[in-house]
């Protein structure tokens, strides 16, 4: 919830991977995650989880609102700073986020819009890093 100037408040939807107890991975796990903020009563959302490991993390929320005519796909992405993390699991996770991408679709006559958008977004290239020790 955030306050705003004029004394109203603005509550906000979280969106995320949970662990096993139910908790946001952001949040439980301390290796970090994806998560997505929206206004509440705003869009419509799916998830849709491409992977859950404790080391990288994916998924993809989908935004509808009656109002507003496209689709928008918001796909976050976690990797953990881990050199030892397999190449192969990147490139099956890369391959993975390709086979699931939404193409826009283009205006028509009847739509001055696409009907979907969809936005990339995450550490894309952290798994290449090391994690800092916090003494």
């Amino acid at each position: 919830m955030s306050n705003r100037q004029d004394g109203s408040s603005t509550q906000f939807s979280l969106h995320s991977i949970n662990d096993k107890q139910g908790l946001p991975t952001t949040t439980s796990s301390g290796r970090g995650g994806v998560l997505l903020t929206i206004k509440q009563d705003t869009f419509a959302v799916t998830q849709k989880i491409h992977c859950e490991q404790d080391q990288y993390q994916a998924a993809t929320w989908t935004l509808k609102s009656g109002i507003f005519i496209p689709h928008i796909h918001i796909t976050g992405m976690y990797n953990s700073p881990d050199p030892l993390l397999p190449n192969s699991e990147i490139k099956q996770l890369y391959a993975t986020l390709i086979k699931d991408f939404h193409p826009p679709s283009p205006p028509t006559s009847q739509h001055i819009h696409g009907g979907h958008y969809h936005i990339y977004t995450g550490d894309f290239n952290s798994w290449t890093g090391t994690a800092p020790k916090i003494i």
